[in-house]
């Protein structure tokens, strides 16, 4: 019976991949920096916030309760399944985006 080392050295399964290798070779590098990157770029104060994210916003009451009111259930049987794609959470650059 061959070792186990033996028969990775017959089979092209146990090989390390170029992509597999540079994947590693980023993670790696990628660990070696972030340790010496600063996690933010200095602590956050409520004014700082109060500038970038205005209190008033401007928007139309009406448009804000649109955002919670509760939408009617729509039930779809038979061939309308054939047409419903459902999103995945994927970018556009990243496919698809959606399964169906």
């Amino acid at each position: 019976m061959k070792s186990e080392k033996a028969k990775c050295s017959t089979d092209r399964s146990c090989e390390t991949t170029r992509r597999e290798a540079l994947k590693l070779m980023g993670a790696g590098a990628a660990a070696l920096f972030a340790g010496r990157l600063p996690v933010m770029a200095r602590p956050f104060t409520r004014a700082g916030f109060e500038k970038l994210v205005p209190a008033d916003k401007q928007l139309h009451p009406d448009w804000v309760k649109s955002l919670f009111a509760r939408g009617e259930r729509t039930v779809y049987r038979g061939a309308e399944l054939e047409k419903i794609g459902m999103p995945n959470g994927a970018s556009a650059n990243q496919g698809l985006g959606h399964v169906g």
